[in-house]
């Protein structure tokens, strides 16, 4: 799994915002971890809302798991909640192209 190195970056970066506790959470973790592997187009990363309070607060988290997509620095897109494979494949194909 390529984890990203900062969110301003001309790939995709995908950020999972959960709890390693959070049924939820680790569903969406496992998708996106085999996603990352088959797919070279987004960078990811996960965020525990507890080990980064300020963080999770900063990007206006309220909810685990919530995925965030940046481009070039900016949010284009969140998901909240737990997703299907084919949601996570098509919004990273929308955003990494």
């Amino acid at each position: 799994m390529r984890r990203s190195s900062s969110v301003i970056s001309p790939v995709l970066s995908v950020m999972v915002f959960g709890t390693e506790y959070c049924p939820p959470c680790k569903i969406v973790k496992s998708l996106l971890n085999n996603l990352s592997e088959s797919r070279s187009d987004f960078e990811l990363s996960f965020i525990d809302t507890e080990d980064n309070p300020k963080f999770t607060v900063a990007n206006s988290v309220q909810s685990a798991p919530t995925v965030l997509f940046f481009v070039n620095g900016s949010e284009v897109d969140r998901l909240i909640g737990l997703q299907g494979l084919e949601v996570f494949q098509d919004r990273i194909s929308k955003w990494a192209s």
